[in-house]
């Protein structure tokens, strides 16, 4: 099983501001979407809202995948 490296991480360690971009919401195990704050930390499977511009939200995309820092 290949977990993403971003599982386990706070927000804040991902640093979405430096590409214009800015999770707004996180949903965990199908519970509706609260409110996320930096110390919010990602689980495996995970749907987030992500806010940005079109090159920001690209970015953010790669990074939340790949979970380069």
């Amino acid at each position: 099983m290949i977990i993403n490296p971003c599982v386990r991480s706070a927000l804040a360690e991902l640093n979405l501001a430096a590409l214009d971009a800015a999770v707004t919401r996180v949903r965990t195990r199908g519970v509706g979407a609260g409110e996320s704050g930096p110390q919010t930390r990602f689980e495996a499977g995970d749907a987030v809202v992500v806010l940005g511009e079109p090159n920001g939200l690209a970015a953010a995309e790669i990074r939340l995948l790949q979970g380069t820092k």
